[in-house]
């Protein structure tokens, strides 16, 4: 549909050699990148919005992700990628970049954005406290603080 101009734009910008693109689905590529023991200190995950999909794509995203890396989710406002964001908030040794995901909007203004998700279910969004605006984005960024250390049996519910 967009006619690869993201990675048009990526040569323009000079940076055709910092970038590898890989044509097939990510829960092909991202194992295959595992087994070269690959590691990168930003990963950008746009690709199925399914839940199922996204926990598949974090699992490998977080082997590939070098501590102190970034990972950043596309399309934050899909309430399958919420959910994913708030299960590795809750359960992973991962922080909210905000430095990095621009101000929040004012209050009146997501309302004007983005009413219908207001309509649907208007105490959801406080669950995000002083984020909230954040939503709006439509990118979110989280930073990787250490490698998975947690017990066989840990679980935080989201």
């Amino acid at each position: 549909r967009w006619k690869s101009i993201g990675l048009l734009n990526i040569q323009r910008a000079g940076l055709g050699n910092f970038f590898r693109f890989y044509h097939f689905h990510s829960y092909r590529t991202l194992p295959k990148l595992m087994e070269e023991e690959k590691k990168f200190d930003l990963i950008f995950l746009d690709g199925s919005h399914l839940y199922d999909f996204l926990t598949v794509d974090f699992f490998y995203s977080d082997c590939l992700l070098k501590e102190n890396g970034y990972l950043i989710f596309d399309d934050f406002s899909l309430p399958a990628i919420r959910k994913s964001i708030h299960f590795i908030l809750h359960n992973r040794a991962y922080r909210l970049a905000t430095e990095h995901m621009g101000a929040p909007l004012p209050l009146w203004k997501q309302y004007l954005v983005h009413p219908t998700l207001f309509l649907r279910n208007p105490l959801r969004a406080i669950s995000y406290g002083p984020n909230l605006g954040r939503i709006f984005l439509d990118y979110c960024v989280l930073q990787k603080i250490s490698d998975d250390r947690r017990a066989w049996d840990h679980f935080q519910p989201f």
